[in-house]
């Protein structure tokens, strides 16, 4: 018996129960069913050769000679010219009306349903995966023309209306929450703002920190720098313009506090808070009482050629300071100094004649004063016993009040502006707390750390007032010192007088003529 081989499973099979297929090769019956297949035009085909119409199957050639009806116009074509859309069959003329390429993937698609976009037709899949609807117009736009800004998509011009990029950082920021730099115009988001961006102190401002000029004070914008501000020669701090201070001499700008400085350095009155290292004249004696004066002088101007030449007269034992209280003056500051220096040394007679003949006053100017510094040393070595003779040198002012506002010479509003009297105290410790509790303008000033400042005297340029007045500072110390409170307590202003030493001359001559000798002495003096 003849065998054969199946052409796709090659198994082995009797030639008479094989099946010649129409390739001319031989099948198992099974494999003959499983890839052949007799369509309804009487052939034999291969299954992946069938063509189905109308339910009915037709082999390839049968199929090209079919005659169909194109299912939108109904006109007869031949199967072969037809164009196929799922199971319909159209004319190449209706199939090119209704059915067109996906731009994006290709596929066959019908125009009626598919997305359209610049003249492409798109299907769903495709037009869901390359366009977006602008959120702010609605309008559709391709996904690579979109701009995205918290998972919501823009048109360019609505994007652009509505949202800016950081400057800074390069973040997408809401214009409403962006901040606008006019100076580069480029929008900054809030933290860039905040983290780069400082406000001019002078013209209130916003600019970046690479616009900003800063000091030790302050922060400026770069404009209200080149047109407000000059930097301090000194500090190299920025000054306004109308805080400047120029000095004609270096061709040089200066804030306040260094033109005080520098001012200080080379002007003959020195600004008011200007107080060199004192230097002690008369004694090397610590202990002893040194008498430091300041003599306010007013209506000759205050100008530094004059207190040049009254420094002339007196050397470096003096300087001058500007004084706020004088209407066109300046005040003589000595450094300390013995009585015996002040009297014999100091040469103050010349300089009040000199101050004179500049045009100066005191005593008649309504504005000066007379104060004269005590060293507190000279009061004790402990601050127990300063305490104690200071108690009474306020004790003793106290007890002759009316006798030393005669001797002071100033008028009772004088008094009660720079020099007010504390007041007698029941008791004479309560008459130091309350004096050691109040501020400067008091007849006796305790404010001073290393001094006692006397300040119940008006002004003078008599040169016997003057020394009379160191005098009578000195007969008080010597006084408080060789006195107890009890004698102090039980001393009259007669007793008081009797005991000054006859060496004080220009006192004694002082106290006569303000009639403040008991009569008596005034007598004796005679």
């Amino acid at each position: 018996m003849e065998k054969v081989h199946c052409f796709t499973c090659d198994v082995e099979i009797l030639k008479e129960e094989a099946i010649l297929a129409p390739d001319e090769n031989f099948y198992c019956k099974d494999c003959f069913n499983k890839y052949w297949v007799q369509t309804d035009c009487g052939h034999t085909v291969l299954k992946d050769d069938v063509y189905e119409v109308g339910g009915k199957t037709y082999c390839g050639y049968c199929f090209e000679e079919l005659e169909i009806k194109c299912s939108s116009c109904n006109k007869t074509i031949k199967e072969k010219d037809a164009y196929i859309y799922g199971n319909e069959y159209y004319c190449e003329e209706c199939f090119y009306d209704l059915f067109t390429k996906c731009a994006g993937c290709g596929r066959i698609i019908q125009k009626e349903t598919a997305f359209k976009f610049a003249g492409d037709y798109y299907c769903d899949d495709c037009s869901d995966e390359n366009f977006v609807e602008c959120a702010e117009c609605g309008e559709i736009i391709h996904i690579e023309d979109a701009q995205e800004y918290e998972g919501r998509y823009y048109c360019n011009n609505c994007f652009e209306d509505n949202y800016v990029m950081c400057y800074q950082c390069g973040h997408i920021v809401s214009i409403d929450d962006a901040f606008y730099y006019e100076a580069d115009g480029e929008y900054y988001c809030n933290d860039c703002f905040n983290d780069y961006f400082v406000r001019c102190d002078n013209c209130g401002e916003w600019v970046h920190e690479s616009d900003a000029c800063f000091d030790d004070n302050i922060t400026i914008c770069r404009y209200c720098r080149e047109n407000y501000f000059v930097t301090c020669n000194s500090c190299g701090n920025f000054v306004h313009e109308r805080d400047v201070y120029y000095d004609e001499n270096s061709d040089s700008y200066y804030c306040e506090a260094c033109w005080e400085e520098v001012e200080n350095e080379y002007r003959v009155i020195h600004h008011h808070d200007y107080k060199p290292t004192p230097e002690f004249y008369g004694s090397n004696n610590r202990n002893d009482l040194f008498l430091g004066v300041e003599l306010e002088v007013d209506e000759g101007g205050e100008y530094d050629e004059k207190a040049q030449e009254i420094i002339d007269i007196m050397g470096d034992f003096i300087y001058c300071k500007h004084d706020g209280s004088l209407n066109s003056g300046f005040e003589i500051v000595s450094h300390p100094a013995t009585l015996e220096y002040h009297r014999n040394k100091a040469n103050w007679d010349e300089a009040l004649e000199e101050l004179k003949r500049l045009g100066y006053k005191s005593h008649d100017a309504e504005t000066c004063g007379l104060h004269v510094h005590m060293s507190r040393r000279a009061f004790g070595s402990s601050e127990q016993e300063q305490d104690l003779n200071i108690m009474k040198l306020l004790y003793l002012v106290e007890k002759f009040w009316d006798k030393m506002k005669e001797f002071s010479r100033r008028t009772e509003r004088q008094i009660n502006s720079w020099a007010a009297r504390y007041g007698l105290t029941e008791s004479v410790n309560e008459l130091l707390d309350r004096a050691k509790g109040a501020g400067r303008y008091h007849a006796i000033n305790l404010q001073p750390y290393y001094t006692i400042e006397i300040r119940i005297f008006r002004g003078t340029l008599k040169y016997n007032t003057f020394i009379a007045t160191l005098e009578f500072c000195q007969y008080l110390y010597d006084t408080v010192i060789n006195s107890s409170i009890e004698e102090l307590q039980q001393m009259t202003w007669r007793d008081f007088i009797k005991a000054i030493p006859e060496a004080y001359k220009e006192l004694l001559i002082y106290l006569e003529e303000r009639k403040l000798l008991p009569q008596a002495e005034e007598m004796l003096l005679a």
